[in-house]
């Protein structure tokens, strides 16, 4: 094994079947989004979605005008839930598993005992964590450069940079969160659940903001209204959005090596 992060390198190694299948279903996902393109933008759609409830269009952040294009199409169908449920899969799987799935198995005092520190171990064990959410960042692009020549749909090249930069702050958010709880508990599952049930209030506000007038103001401070608020893949890059997804992921990872270094592994 390569000497340059090894430990980086291994948490790759030992997810590679989990990366490896979430980037082949996230190609063949976003190929067949961009197959059906054509069809809805053939007809008209517009009149349809027109007539849905208001409190449905809100929630679901659907237009009918945006279906005419490629970037909002892609936007409305993947971008919106898909996209950050397959991050956020992978992700929080890697960020609990690291640190407290040693502990789970009963492998970490062995892992100590060799020349390695604690803030190594995590250090690298988060590096690994953010390279594999980058390699399914990347995924879910990819293919967007073939779909504008096949199905033209229309999308520039910094809109896509905007979209894959922004999907991998979204999961190095959630990533961060779900190891920032593993390093203080060392449960793999309390990481897991919290993490989940973060991410999916998160959601849920910023849905229903469009709603609730009243939950617009704590939207702002979720991870999902910095991820979507400005579209990316529509708009490009927002950087007040970026920078506050990863000052909160700079937090996030630093709280639980925190957490780490002073919890007794005992």
């Amino acid at each position: 094994m390569t000497r340059w992060l090894p430990i980086a390198m291994l948490t790759l190694l030992e997810r590679r079947k989990l990366i490896a299948w979430t980037i082949f279903a996230s190609a063949i996902l976003m190929v067949y989004t961009m197959s059906v393109f054509p069809s809805f933008r053939d007809t008209d759609i517009t009149s349809f979605v027109d007539q849905l409830p208001e409190a449905m269009k809100s929630f679901f952040s659907i237009s009918g005008n945006i279906y005419e294009t490629g970037a909002g199409f892609l936007n409305t169908e993947l971008f919106t839930m898909m996209v950050p449920i397959v991050v956020l899969i992978v992700g929080i799987a890697l960020a609990s598993g690291t640190i407290a799935g040693e502990e789970d198995v009963g492998r970490m005092d062995l892992i100590m005992s060799g020349p390695v520190t604690r803030a190594r171990l995590y250090g690298e064990r988060a590096v690994g964590t953010l390279a594999a959410v980058a390699l399914v960042s990347l995924a879910l692009v990819v293919m967007i450069p073939i779909g504008n020549v096949v199905v033209d749909l229309g999308i520039s090249m910094s809109n896509i940079a905007a979209a894959a930069f922004m999907v991998w702050l979204y999961g190095a958010y959630y990533s961060g969160a779900a190891m920032a709880i593993a390093g203080i508990t060392g449960s793999t599952g309390i990481a897991r659940g919290l993490s989940c049930a973060f991410a999916i209030a998160s959601y849920l506000v910023q849905s229903l903001s469009g709603i609730e007038p009243s939950l617009e103001h704590v939207s702002r401070y979720t991870g999902y209204h910095h991820y979507m608020a400005h579209t990316p893949l529509v708009s490009g890059i927002d950087w007040g959005d970026a920078a506050m997804l990863l000052a909160g992921s700079v937090v996030w990872f630093g709280v639980g090596l925190v957490g780490f270094l002073r919890r007794d592994l005992g």
